[in-house]
């Protein structure tokens, strides 16, 4: 399987408004910034970002999750691949918006790796 690039990553946050401040005051332009999620892009990389509710008592370090997005030629024939390695990814092929196809694989610590195609 042949990897073309690692896209971009995902967090949930505590604070969508602050951390899109943040990462624009740093020198990255803004793409969506809605209630609960944003994006942020510099060049061809790009980072997502979600809104964690957090419960009563808890702290930035209770939130959970990366999200690595890796873009491939072929999402179908890469979760192939993977399944031939004895990979056993999270989901299988699906097609989103735009032509997009994407699965999730992860890691041995249980982070995510998303992988994905576009038409």
């Amino acid at each position: 399987m042949k990897l073309n690039s690692v896209a971009g990553v995902a967090y949930y946050v505590s604070n969508i408004d602050r951390t899109v401040k943040f990462y624009t005051d740093l020198g990255f332009l803004t793409g969506v910034h809605e209630k609960s999620y944003a994006t942020v892009r510099l060049n061809w990389f790009w980072i997502e970002f979600f809104q964690q509710e957090m419960k009563k008592g808890a702290t930035s370090q209770d939130i959970e999750g990366v999200i690595v997005s890796i873009k491939v030629d072929d999402a179908g024939e890469a979760y192939k691949e993977l399944l031939g390695e004895k990979l056993k990814p999270e989901t299988e092929p699906t097609e989103k918006l735009k032509g997009k196809k994407e699965f999730v694989l992860k890691d041995p610590d249980g982070y995510t790796l998303l992988f994905f195609s576009k038409k």
